[in-house]
């Protein structure tokens, strides 16, 4: 007979537990940014090789991308946040896996920039930023992302709602950071 030890329980139990405290944490805030823009905003956590949904709120309108809570999608290049804050190694591991082409050049962008762009990238159409959210380590736990058909987004409000996804990713990290 094989059984799942208290090591597997302690693990599931510190996730749920993680990831609960980042939902109430971040929910007023996908709250204000939903209603600002009524488009898809998404909260990710890595789960291996996958993008975990672990909650959203969906645009009211006709035309969206559909992605659930408990949705998991491989990492690709809306991913590239994710990927970005991997170790070189891990970064190959999970590219390997997934059979992706990593592009160094969008990676470094991500970092440097402190947000990923990606279109087309799950959905032809489709445009999402991500920005990251961080432990009171500085680790990514997290990334909040909005997303929409491309053509709603790249106008003149792409810069804002940029700055607005970036704004609220850094209020949830400073907000964790004070509950950890």
């Amino acid at each position: 007979k094989y059984y799942l030890g208290s090591a597997f329980n302690k693990f599931v139990n510190h996730t749920d537990r993680t990831n609960s405290v980042i939902v109430a944490t971040a929910g007023k805030y996908l709250d204000e940014i939903h209603k600002k823009y009524d488009e898809n905003v998404r909260l990710f956590v890595r789960e291996g090789e996958y993008r975990l949904c672990i909650d959203m709120r969906e645009s009211n309108q006709a035309l969206r991308q559909v992605i659930r809570i408990g949705d998991r999608n491989k990492i690709d290049t809306a991913g590239t946040l994710f990927l970005a804050y991997m170790s070189e190694k891990e970064r190959e591991r999970v590219a390997t896996a997934v059979k992706l082409t990593l592009d160094p050049e969008k990676l470094e962008d991500a970092l440097i920039d402190g947000y990923s762009l990606s279109k087309d990238s799950s959905e032809a159409g489709i445009l999402a930023i991500a920005a990251p959210i961080f432990n009171k380590c500085g680790d990514l736990i997290a990334s909040l992302s909005l997303s929409g058909p491309a053509y709603r987004f790249v106008n003149k409000y792409l810069t804002d709602k940029i700055d607005d996804v970036l704004y609220y990713a850094r209020r949830i990290t400073e907000e964790l950071s004070i509950k950890e």
